[in-house]
């Protein structure tokens, strides 16, 4: 009794201080030295990958599998006892890599776990990678439109300043702007233009626009 207080006090004591993947090393240590012919291997195997990924259900199994172990009969109980006793020590002590442990005398390493974190970190670089292609186009496409606007603006802006300009000129003169035709030069030979425009002073400027 003695020794079964003292299993029950280090698997409590481990329980509140171990971390998921400790857990699961004791599970599969018990598991590999206690369960490997047990009447339904299918239920068992269902619930080690359940607590693969829950952490209480693999605490709660953990008892289970000891109690199991301990009813298997009472030929060598304190021997299993003690051996459960070493088990949890191990476990506790074991230093834990991305979760997982490796096994004394056992260079093999379940790498389940480390496989479904790459996928991850994968799918979050894809992710982010397209988000980043997202963000990037918006982007483009914002700056464009900026830019048309701007343009659009200066226009506008050149516009309202040269009918401001007509206005001005024909309040100050009473009349409307006189036309005077310009000369091109093109090729060093002068060339007399169709096109007209209109040039006068403004607030002592000279502006020219077209007739």
């Amino acid at each position: 009794m003695q020794s079964v207080a003292g299993l029950e006090t280090k698997l409590e004591r481990f329980l509140e201080t171990a971390v998921h993947g400790q857990i699961l090393q004791a599970l599969r240590q018990i598991r590999r030295l206690y369960l490997r012919r047990t009447a339904d291997p299918h239920t068992l195997w269902r619930k080690m990958a359940r607590a693969h990924h829950d952490l209480l259900f693999a605490g709660s199994l953990l008892r289970l599998v000891i109690k199991a172990v301990l009813a298997q009969g009472d030929a060598e109980r304190a021997v299993r006892e003690q051996r459960l006793i070493s088990l949890i020590e191990q476990s506790m002590n074991r230093c834990v890599v991305r979760g997982h442990h490796r096994r004394r005398g056992d260079e093999r390493l379940d790498t389940t776990a480390e496989r479904t974190i790459a996928e991850q970190v994968g799918a979050q670089f894809e992710q982010r990678m397209a988000q980043a292609q997202q963000a990037a186009a918006a982007k483009t496409t914002a700056l464009a439109v900026r830019e048309h606007e701007r343009s659009t603006r200066k226009l506008q802006k050149l516009a309202w300043q040269m009918a401001l300009a007509r206005h001005a000129l024909e309040t100050k003169t009473g009349q409307p702007p006189r036309a005077q035709k310009s000369s091109l030069k093109k090729a060093g030979k002068e060339r007399r233009g169709s096109a007209a425009r209109v040039t006068f002073l403004l607030d002592n400027k000279k502006v020219h626009l077209p007739a």
